[in-house]
C-alpha cells in the first residue's frame, strides 16, 4: 500500500477520528485548567520557597507547550480530513511532523525529569536544610537548566537518523528503525516516575513524624506554663472573682503572707511582678526550638499593671 492509500484508510476510520477529536478536546481543557490554576494561585498568594516556585513554573510551561503541540498536530489532521479530497493531500512531510510533534515528545521527557527534580529538591530541603537555605534560588535554577537540556537532548538523540524529506500518512515520528529505542526509552521514564513517587512518599511520612514531634514538644511547653501559673477565671461580666484569688481572713498561704487588709506586702509583690521570679526550666530536644513568645507572654501577664495584687505562682 502507498502512503496515500494508508492516509485514506486513516480518514475513513471512525475510531481514529474519534481519538483525534478527544485529544484535541483534552488539549483545550488542559490549557483552560492551566490558566485557571495560575489565576487561583496568584489570588491566594501562597508562600513557598523560590526553588519550588521555579520548578513548578517550569512544569506549567511544559504542560502548556504539550497542550499547544497536541492541539496543533491533531487539529491540523482533522482539518485536512474534513476539507481535503485528494488522498495524497492527507500526507504530511516528515519535517513538518517533527516541527509539530517534537515539542510534545520533549515535554513527555520533561514531565518525568521535573518529577525527579522536585523529589531531589524536597530531599535536599529535608536533610540538608542549612545548605538549602544558604544557596537560595541556585538549586532551582540549576535543576531547571538540567530539565530543559535533558528534554531537548533526548529528542536529538532519538531522532538523529530520521529522514525529513519523506511524506507520512499520519504525523508520527516513530519508525521501524527506532521503535525499539523508543520503547526502552519510555520504559525507563516510567521506572524513573515510580522511583520519584516512592521518594515523595518517604519524605512525606518523614516530615509528618517530625511535625508530630514538634507539636508534642510545644504542647509540653504550654502545659508546663499553664501548670506553673494559675489564673483566675473571669465572671460573665469580665470581672475577676476575688474569692478565688484572696484566701480567707486569717488563713496562711504557703507562698505569700497577707496583711490584715488582705493584700500582699511590697516584697511579695516584687516577687510576683517578675523581679525575683524564678524562670521555669526549658528542657529542649535537639533540633527543636520553643517559640519566643512563651516567656514574653508570661512576663506580660505577671506585670503589676496586668495582674491583680494577690496573683501568685502556684506551688506544686
Amino acid at each position: 500500500m502507498t502512503q496515500c492509500e494508508i492516509a485514506e484508510e486513516f480518514r475513513s476510520s471512525t475510531v481514529f477520528k474519534t481519538i483525534l477529536l478527544l485529544q484535541v478536546s483534552f488539549a483545550i481543557t488542559s490549557l483552560v485548567v492551566i490558566v485557571c490554576s495560575i489565576v487561583w494561585i496568584a489570588k491566594r498568594r501562597q508562600v513557598g520557597h523560590p526553588n519550588l516556585k521555579i520548578l513548578f513554573a517550569n512544569a506549567y510551561v511544559f504542560y502548556a507547550i504539550f497542550a499547544i503541540s497536541e492541539f496543533a498536530s491533531k487539529g491540523s489532521t482533522l482539518i485536512r480530513y474534513a476539507f481535503t479530497a485528494d488522498s495524497c493531500g492527507l500526507t504530511t512531510l516528515t519535517s513538518v511532523c517533527v516541527a509539530l510533534r517534537v515539542p510534545s515528545y520533549a515535554c513527555v521527557t520533561a514531565f518525568t525529569v521535573i518529577h525527579l527534580t522536585i523529589a531531589f529538591e524536597r530531599f535536599w530541603a529535608t536533610y540538608r536544610r542549612e545548605d538549602y537555605e544558604r544557596q537560595g534560588k541556585t538549586l532551582g535554577v540549576v535543576l531547571s537548566v538540567v530539565t530543559w537540556l535533558m528534554a531537548i537532548g533526548s529528542q536529538i538523540i532519538l531522532l538523529r537518523d530520521l529522514e525529513l524529506s519523506e511524506n507520512r500518512p499520519f504525523c508520527n515520528i516513530t519508525t521501524k528503525s527506532n521503535y525499539r529505542q523508543m520503547f526502552i526509552y519510555y520504559a525507563v521514564l516510567i521506572l524513573i516516575d515510580v522511583f520519584a513517587t516512592l521518594t515523595h512518599v518517604v519524605l512525606l511520612n518523614f516530615n509528618k513524624i517530625r511535625l508530630r514531634q514538634l507539636e508534642g514538644f510545644l504542647d509540653f511547653r504550654l502545659c508546663f506554663v499553664s501548670r506553673r501559673y494559675s489564673w483566675p477565671q473571669p465572671q460573665n461580666d469580665g470581672a475577676l472573682q476575688p474569692e478565688r484569688v484572696l484566701p480567707a481572713k486569717g488563713e496562711h498561704h504557703s507562698d505569700a503572707h497577707f496583711d490584715s487588709s488582705g493584700h500582699l506586702p511590697h516584697a511579695d509583690l516584687r516577687h510576683i511582678s517578675g523581679t525575683h521570679r524564678r524562670r521555669p526550666p526549658s528542657p529542649r530536644p535537639i533540633g527543636l526550638r520553643a517559640p519566643r513568645h512563651l516567656h514574653r507572654d508570661v512576663q506580660h501577664r505577671l506585670h503589676l499593671h496586668d495582674a491583680p495584687p494577690a496573683l501568685h505562682p502556684v506551688s506544686h
